[in-house]
């Protein structure tokens, strides 16, 4: 039969446990929140504030990123426009988007990136994008779900050394599965939100 202190000692430790357990929880709801706040921001940018820059950016995956990409290049947004993650000739992603009469002039200025598969690859050739053209702005492409995400690793690329000097843009594009401003109200919301956290929950410890 224990003694009373080990009885003690059992259940100070499990109250040590979850402890931890509840502070851990807190940290946890605490961190998303900080995320989706970050997340919404994102998706909800002026582009009216946007500038032209040198270069444009499109993360390849989701609805309608590639033919807005196309559209702000045609527009004179940027001056040359890398393709990130695709396996595709610039033919085919034309005619696959339905982008009719792209100028001839501007497929010059289109940079495939055939290698990328996954977002941090994606930021790592957009590093050295940036780094062989020289260009001193940059505005990425992508879902506005993804966009938190994606400008985290972009940063964290233009952080390392040598260090990248360049103004970084987002043009948020809209998912019609992903709404800023009621999210949370949805399954495939929330389906987005938890998968998008987590993988940059991963990002940051190198998961």
């Amino acid at each position: 039969m224990p003694k009373s202190n080990d009885k003690f000692e059992i259940r100070k430790d499990r109250s040590w446990i979850l402890g931890l357990i509840g502070l851990c929880f807190v940290v946890l709801v605490w961190d998303m929140g900080r995320f989706s706040g970050a997340l919404e921001q994102k998706a909800r940018m002026d582009l009216e504030l946007m500038p032209s820059v040198d270069l444009i950016a499109v993360l390849t995956g989701g609805q309608g990123r590639l033919k807005e990409a196309f559209r702000l290049l045609e527009l004179g947004q940027g001056r040359a426009l890398l393709i990130s993650g695709t396996s595709a000739s610039l033919e085919d992603i034309l005619e696959a988007n339905g982008v009719e009469d792209f100028p001839e002039h501007l497929k010059d200025d289109v940079i495939l990136d055939d290698e990328s598969q996954r977002t941090f690859e994606n930021a790592k050739e957009i590093r050295e994008a940036v780094q062989r053209l020289d260009a001193r702005s940059l505005l990425v492409v992508t879902s506005n779900y993804h966009m938190q995400r994606s400008l985290e690793l972009i940063q964290e690329e233009f952080a390392k050394r040598p260090r990248v000097d360049a103004v970084v843009y987002s043009y948020p594009v809209s998912s019609p599965n992903f709404n800023p401003a009621s999210w949370w109200a949805s399954f495939s919301g929330w389906r987005l939100f938890i998968s998008e956290y987590f993988k940059s929950l991963g990002a940051k410890f190198g998961i």
